[in-house]
């Protein structure tokens, strides 16, 4: 066996250790490898090993860049499309390690397994090949929504770092308003954290007045991460100004974000102190909360209802209501 094709049937070995041995018989055989799988075996230079392909004791790993790449692409071909989920993120692994510039194709790719991967609940798999297409997208406002659905997806796992990577990314590129904002949320959030609160106000603030004309219902979003915000930092006058302006923008919206925007009102109120000011506010939103306890499973989101009244009681010293809460 020549060099060349050493090189080539040694890197399939390396890079389809994890893929079925049809298809690195396959990839080997569109290379131009005469005998495919079974050449490199008889050569000594891959063994089959409890059904999976692997180099061969005592061969060197020395495949340059390009037969790397060149080998990947071909093992991505020879998986294609029709295959199962768990074989699609093989594929387009190989695809993303196949190119060193912006590739609309494989980034589409990628991005549709990222989606199929939220669906079967793997958030992180879902974050790291969204990430990549994002990096393979020349487009700008490609890149910074597929940056903004990384960094959502990193954020929903923990992975705070790469989150902060990819919404900061985002937050710059973006020219659609609502990838900007949806990844100031996040931000914002991510600010409170490592800096404190007037840092999340730095980006939380401007974008939701930069979206009050435009979509009144994300503004409304942001200011009310900002009045939490600013409620951490037990700075209840400028929390209720900033859930009065949230209920302002509410009722010039859908109206489908009123109850968040009075959620913060009475939040801010209820730390305050002024109990005749919140219990107005908090009646209607607890007649909710009872309402969503049965409902948690269609509606996750109402935790946050439950929550919020929990703290209410809490606050008003009416412990078993706030422990049922």
């Amino acid at each position: 066996m020549d060099t060349r094709t050493r090189e080539l049937v040694a890197a399939a070995a390396d890079l389809g250790a994890d893929d079925d041995p049809d298809v690195v018989d396959a990839a080997l055989l569109a290379l131009g490898v005469v005998g495919g799988l079974a050449r490199g075996v008889d050569a000594g230079v891959i063994r089959l090993d409890r059904g999976r392909v692997m180099r061969a004791r005592g061969v060197s790993d020395d495949a340059s860049p390009g037969v790397t790449r060149r080998v990947h692409r071909s093992l991505a071909d020879a998986i294609g499309l029709d295959v199962p989920l768990a074989d699609l993120v093989k594929r387009v692994d190989h695809l993303a390690a196949s190119t060193l510039i912006a590739d609309r194709a494989i980034a589409q790719e990628l991005e549709a397994v990222a989606v199929a991967l939220r669906g079967a609940n793997d958030h992180a798999g879902s974050a790291r090949r969204a990430f990549r297409a994002a990096q393979l997208s020349s487009d700008r406002d490609d890149r910074a929504r597929r940056m903004q659905y990384a960094g959502d997806r990193f954020w929903y796992v923990a992975q705070y770092d790469d989150a902060a990577t990819a919404l900061s990314e985002a937050f710059h590129l973006a020219s659609d308003p609502a990838i900007r904002a949806d990844a100031a949320i996040v931000l914002g959030q991510l600010n409170l954290w490592e800096s404190g609160p007037d840092e999340s106000l730095d980006v939380l603030l401007p974008e939701a007045e930069s979206s009050a004309e435009s979509d009144p219902d994300r503004a409304v979003v942001l200011l009310v991460h900002a009045a939490n915000t600013v409620v951490a930092s037990l700075d209840t006058k400028r929390a209720l100004a900033i859930a009065d302006r949230a209920c302002e923008l509410a009722g010039s919206g859908s109206g489908e974000m009123m109850v968040a925007a009075q959620l913060a009102r009475a939040l801010a109120h209820g730390l305050a102190g002024d109990a005749a000011a919140t219990e107005p506010i908090m009646d209607p939103i607890e007649n909710l909360a009872r309402a969503l306890v049965d409902m948690l499973d269609e509606i996750p989101e109402g935790e946050h209802v439950l929550n919020v009244v929990g703290i209410y009681h809490t606050i008003s010293e009416r412990w078993d209501s706030a422990e049922a809460y």
